[in-house]
């Protein structure tokens, strides 16, 4: 068991007197840290979104959905559309884009 305390060893300090044994200590760590941080900075960057809140419930859903975003910092409401009666006195309007394209034949 000594003998192989005395390889383990003399393969460790072998190791420890490499200059890309030390290189790797020092950055590895550094790319990985680099990995993980530098997407947060991007995206945290991105500045006030623009998003669509399309309520199609009787609930008034989306309108609590929009209060709520625009509540905070990210995002801003622009404009309010109020929902318009469809064809069945319902208050959606449910029109495919595609068939107005002629797509959906």
């Amino acid at each position: 068991m000594r003998r192989v305390w005395a390889v383990i060893r003399r393969e460790f300090v072998e190791r420890l007197r490499s200059r890309w044994f030390w290189i790797s200590a020092v950055l590895g760590p550094l790319f990985f840290g680099a990995m993980i941080f530098l997407p947060l900075l991007f995206t945290g960057s991105g500045g006030i979104k623009r998003i669509v809140v399309i309520d199609g419930t009787t609930t008034r859903f989306g309108a609590r959905v929009a209060d709520s975003l625009d509540r905070g910092s990210t995002f801003a409401v622009v404009a309010r559309v109020p929902p318009r009666a469809g064809p069945g006195g319902g208050s959606i309007d449910h029109h495919d884009p595609l068939d107005a394209a002629g797509a959906g034949e």
